[in-house]
């Protein structure tokens, strides 16, 4: 709701207005009166105008908390939006000299691959080259896509995708492939392959990538028999999204629960 500040000051001028058109119309009978009761009308005007002194005051104050409010809310929002933008100019810039590396990494790949098809070798070892090649470009690509994301993240114009969420997660989990192999992590996945979601595919990858290798790191520091992860997802009664990370790590403390969603909070020493 909004308090417009003429409209109150308007009515509140009305309602003196009135009661003193009231008053002036009253004194036509005045000489008719005796001393109490002009008194008594004295004190009756001298009462509403009390009233509708206080009354006006109160609005004022009131309507001008309201604006100061508003005001308040107002330039707190300017300083977050010029905050996000000097945010993304600037991340933007770290990007481009980002991904200028990333691009001679590629190209450097590139050039091995064509120095290997010079070399005569085993089919074993070429395939084993191929694979190992395959990966590092893999993840050069996903890396600068990366850099793409961080440069989009304060705009407010992406666009909502339908995306498949399995084939979200095992992109998650193939990025993450060699640490789950080094380790012997067990994954067990119930997420329905058909299972759909119109949202932002890049952002909850990002999410999945966090809370695994998180997951991850807990089973590496400390060991358990048989350390597993578990990643399942499903759509509740009130048609909502659950997507729910479990392993058997241990935990964390539960001291932390209230700054677990704070940005930057964590556990790890660096």
């Amino acid at each position: 709701m909004k308090f417009n500040l003429k409209t109150l000051l308007g009515f509140t001028l009305v309602q003196l207005v009135l009661s003193v058109i009231l008053v002036v119309s009253t004194l036509g009978f005045l000489r008719d009166l005796n001393d109490d009761q002009l008194l008594n009308i004295g004190q009756w005007i001298i009462g509403l105008l009390i009233v509708v002194s206080v009354a006006w005051v109160y609005l004022l104050k009131n309507t001008r908390n309201k604006l100061e409010l508003e005001k308040k809310a107002n330039i707190e929002q300017l300083i977050s939006q010029s905050s996000h933008v000097a945010m993304g100019e600037m991340i933007a810039m770290l990007t481009h000299q980002w991904k200028q590396p990333l691009t001679t990494m590629m190209m450097s790949v590139g050039t091995v691959k064509i120095k290997l098809k010079a070399m005569e070798m085993t089919d074993a070892d070429e395939q084993f080259f191929n694979t190992k090649i395959e990966e590092i470009e893999a993840m050069v690509v996903d890396q600068n896509q990366l850099l793409t994301d961080f440069r989009d993240f304060f705009h407010a114009d992406k666009e909502k995708t339908l995306f498949n969420i399995r084939a979200n997660i095992d992109s998650v989990l193939n990025l993450l492939k060699g640490l789950i192999v080094k380790n012997s992590i067990n994954i067990e996945i119930n997420v329905p392959q058909g299972l759909e979601m119109l949202g932002y595919d890049r952002e909850l990858r990002h999410v999945m990538i966090n809370l695994t290798k998180n997951a991850i790191d807990q089973l590496i520091e400390k060991p358990v028999e048989n350390p597993t992860i578990w990643i399942k997802a499903f759509v509740d009664k009130n048609e909502a999204l659950n997507i729910i990370l479990e392993d058997n790590g241990g935990g964390f403390d539960g001291s932390i629960i209230k700054t677990v969603f704070e940005p930057y909070a964590s556990t790890k020493s660096s």
